[in-house]
């Protein structure tokens, strides 16, 4: 389960992947997530720097099980935004094969400090599967070729569900 680093004002800021040292042939598992209370979740995620022959898919699952195993269904359409490095936000893009691919032409691509912002609904985790409740998220990022590359992630919960049941002050 993820790690909370930040919660106050309708928003949960959580840990997905502490910031990793080179990571070489080797795939990433991003923390699970709890979206029970939550209507929206921001993927954060941010590449340091790249070797040249990185070749990887980064998916979005829902899982009914806080281990992100049980009644796994993966997210077909992919909303997400990037900055690459020039600090400038690009437009919202969408992707709808199910994965974002990491590699030099792709989706994400090589350049060094890129971000990569993945904006996603819980209605849309939820509608991934009729007979289980989907309450968790993560997603992860696939081994492919001989590369190294550092990456970090927090996942950013908002617009909780039943935050206008909580009163703002108490008052006498």
């Amino acid at each position: 389960m993820s790690r909370r680093l930040i919660g106050a004002g309708g928003m949960n800021v959580q840990q997905a992947v502490a910031p990793a040292a080179a990571i070489s042939n080797a795939a990433v598992a991003g923390d699970v997530v709890s979206i029970r209370d939550w209507d929206h979740i921001t993927i954060l995620i941010n590449f340091g720097s790249f070797t040249a022959d990185l070749n990887a898919d980064l998916t979005i699952t829902g899982s009914s099980a806080v281990d992100g195993t049980s009644d796994d269904e993966t997210l077909a359409t992919i909303n997400f935004r990037k900055d690459d490095g020039s600090g400038t936000w690009g437009a919202i893009t969408q992707v709808t094969d199910s994965k974002l691919d990491i590699v030099a032409s792709g989706d994400i691509p090589l350049t060094e400090n890129t971000q990569v912002a993945i904006e996603i609904d819980a209605a849309e985790i939820k509608a991934l599967s009729t007979s289980a409740d989907l309450d968790y998220v993560h997603f992860d990022i696939g081994a492919g070729g001989a590369y190294a590359y550092y990456v970090s992630a927090v996942y950013i919960l908002s617009r909780g569900r039943y935050t206008q049941d909580i009163p703002l002050s108490v008052r006498a």
